[in-house]
């Protein structure tokens, strides 16, 4: 390509401009702003490459090649809308962040992601390359701020930046329209939303902001037959696990039970619509976790069908279009008063990583999110998946005690759900457990040309978007 081709600027013709902004999206800025830190409302996918890391330099020329291909990256709100910035250059958005400890390996990786900057009057979205962390593999970390898109628009400039293009949507487009019967349904789910939930406990006073995540691997495999076995979805599974991990955790963190709820994320696309990279694309519904610290065969099939209106086509549809015909100031009010920590305690997430993701002809091997944290909330919990991999990770405010318990519990309690399906005999070997509590470590930057890109992780980690309810 010859050198005076400027490839790294998205034109207003290369992207849908005025496209319009949804009131979660503006809940969204509104709950960063009141978050102890911006970095808060981050969420940061991290895609694993095995051999040794790339320079800054490679890295940079790679996006800039791509971005013409991923308009969203260009955008930036203007008011109500999302247009294209004329100044955007995806070079800039592309940084290094070196660690210096090659034993601390994803622990101190996703410690190390907890905190960072993303561009306040620019597309709000970076990439780091990651090493110094493990011998023999490197990490590109995509950074954005949950206001300017959620997991399900994150994956589409994932896809466009590392992976191949997305097949043409060629089935027939479907018009969100409204059931009756399913209306009544999401009405009244709308209405049990503004129940309230049981409190969190206090935190202790003090804190800078800083986060905390405990975390786990875990073969997918497990849940898949524990969900086969049981008549379930995976995403109930993790939704059992997480319920009976949090009372555990609360529990050996406060002697007072609570009735808790979590905010799940209710798939509104429609078939045949092609969707940007930029926004919100998924709504949000209210669940009740079950009130116990053991998952039974009785206890998910309890979760499932908590959850089992909004798998249906026309509840999605139907949502979908409430959605689009409620007034702004509405839905905005509706948004906030539902994420508020007096109706919901957290959120249960599922993200799904896509096949085929690689960087200068190196696969991607594995890949996790390290979620975003609500002001207030007890707590962000995640389940990410590549292949046969899948993680769990719970994130919270790091003046919470304990955290690590989360893990173990919901570890114990999968080793537990599987001996009663007969997935396996009492004397098999337990699920590891997470690796001990480590502070996390300094970090160190390598000057560029477009200034320092350092971050420094003060949280700490363990080892190891609510539930998708398709």
């Amino acid at each position: 390509m010859p050198a005076a081709v400027r490839t790294d600027h998205v034109r207003t013709d290369h992207v849908r401009p005025d496209t319009r902004r949804n009131g979660i999206e503006a809940v969204l800025d509104a709950l960063a702003r009141k978050a102890p830190r911006d970095s808060h409302l981050h969420n940061t996918h991290v895609l694993l490459l095995k051999g040794r890391a790339p320079t800054l330099a490679l890295v940079r020329d790679h996006v800039r090649t791509r971005a013409p291909n991923v308009p969203a990256l260009g955008c930036v709100a203007r008011g109500g809308r999302w247009t294209t910035s004329s100044a955007f250059e995806a070079a800039d958005h592309v940084h290094e962040l070196v660690l210096d400890d090659r034993t601390g390996g994803h622990d101190l990786l996703a410690s190390a992601l907890l905190d960072g900057d993303l561009p306040v009057h620019a597309p709000r979205w970076g990439l780091w390359l990651v090493h110094g962390y493990a011998d023999d593999e490197y990490a590109l970390c995509y950074r954005s701020h949950h206001g300017f898109q959620d997991a399900s628009a994150s994956q589409s400039c994932i896809r466009g930046l590392f992976g191949a293009p997305a097949p043409d949507n060629d089935a027939p487009p479907m018009r969100p329209r409204l059931s009756p019967k399913a209306a009544a349904r999401v009405t009244r789910d709308l209405a049990h939303a503004f129940l309230p939930t049981g409190r969190p406990p206090r935190l202790p006073a003090g804190g800078d902001g800083a986060r905390a995540i405990a975390r786990a691997r875990v073969d997918l495999t497990r849940l898949h037959a524990v969900a086969c076995a049981a008549g379930v979805s995976i995403n109930d599974v993790h939704l059992a696990l997480s319920a009976a991990a949090v009372h555990a955790w609360i529990r050996w963190a406060n002697p007072d039970r609570r009735t808790l709820y979590a905010c799940v994320p209710l798939d509104t696309r429609l078939r045949g619509k092609t969707e940007t990279g930029v926004g919100n694309k998924l709504g949000m519904i209210r669940v009740p976790l079950h009130d116990g610290e053991e998952v039974t065969a009785e206890s998910l099939t309890a979760t499932a069908t908590s959850a089992a209106d909004t798998r249906a086509p026309e509840y999605r549809a139907t949502a979908r279009r409430m959605l689009e015909l409620v007034p702004g100031p509405v839905g905005r009010w509706a948004t906030h008063h539902l994420l508020r920590p007096a109706h919901t305690a957290m959120i249960n997430s599922r993200v799904a990583y896509p096949r085929g993701l690689s960087f200068a002809d190196t696969p991607v091997h594995d890949a996790f999110v390290v979620p975003s944290l609500f002001p207030g909330h007890l707590c962000f919990i995640t389940l990410s998946s590549h292949g046969s991999n899948a993680h769990v990770a719970f994130v919270t405010d790091a003046r919470r005690p304990a955290l690590d318990r989360t893990i173990r519990h919901w570890q114990a309690c999968l080793d537990a759900l599987e001996a009663e399906l007969g997935l396996r005999t009492p004397e098999s070997p337990p699920a590891p457990h997470p690796h001990p509590t480590r502070p996390a470590p300094a970090t160190t930057a390598r000057p560029t040309p477009h200034g320092s890109d350092a971050q420094t992780s003060t949280a700490t980690a363990h080892h190891p978007r609510a539930a998708d309810p398709r």
